[in-house]
């Protein structure tokens, strides 16, 4: 409900200080734009009820506010309101307190709602021997009516695979932060891969194998420069 207008000059003014304290803080540009989209939607309901000064948002009002979307109908389909969708929503209302409290504004106790239970339903996860049959793969050449080229492209290309297979399955990247990789963020002597632009744009340190270490260093002595100079896509 991005288009609901907000009557109270002083909330008007929450929203966007709100806004500016997620930037300020280092949340991703995506949660610095949708956040405050839902607090408007808390603030808009709390004037619906009367309360249009700061000093009347309490967190019963929070929790109705909440229990009030999960009762709503969905506008664009069948159905309730999704749980990621209301889990959105929660994380914006627990940031809008932790903003209220840190900035002096308004001394609010911590919003004591649970998450809605993730819809994401796993269905396949590969065995230990289906993960081998992948690293298998890397160690044969490529179709040659596709790609014949010559073996130190095939080379490269095994050396390439080798090193996603490391930061994607070894480490457990997202796929954007494997994208953002650079190869400055790995560290061999430490075992490391810095993970500059991790979820909420926040940064953590991840263990790399011995193994994968030597994965790494292989496709970075070897092949990345051969596919540089060529039309492929290089990985780091």
């Amino acid at each position: 409900m991005k288009q609901l207008g907000l009557q109270s000059e002083a909330y008007r003014y929450i929203v966007q200080s709100y806004r500016q304290w997620l930037s300020v803080h280092g949340y991703h540009e995506q949660t610095v734009y949708q956040l405050p989209h839902y607090v408007q939607e808390l603030l808009y309901y709390a004037e619906s009820k009367g309360r249009r000064r700061l000093q009347e948002l309490d967190v019963r009002l929070f929790k109705e506010h909440y229990h009030h979307l999960k009762s709503r109908a969905n506008q664009r389909q069948n159905g309730g309101l999704s749980n990621n969708y209301l889990n959105k929503h929660l994380q914006a209302l627990h940031k809008f307190g932790e903003y209220l409290r840190r900035s002096g504004r308004l001394q609010l106790p911590v919003l004591d709602i649970r998450t809605e239970s993730d819809e994401c339903i796993v269905t396949d996860v590969l065995t230990q021997p289906e993960i081998q049959c992948l690293y298998d793969v890397t160690y044969r050449p490529y179709e040659p009516q596709r790609y014949d080229k010559g073996i130190l492209f095939h080379e490269a290309m095994q050396l390439r695979d080798r090193a996603m297979l490391t930061v994607y399955y070894g480490c457990g990247l997202r796929r954007s932060e494997g994208y953002h990789l650079d190869i400055g963020d790995v560290h061999f002597h430490r075992g490391l891969l810095h993970v500059r632009h991790a979820k909420g744009n926040r940064e953590r340190l991840v263990p790399v194998t011995g193994q994968g270490i030597r994965y790494l260093e292989q496709y970075l002595q070897e092949g990345r420069a051969y596919l540089s100079s060529g039309k492929e896509t290089a990985f780091l």
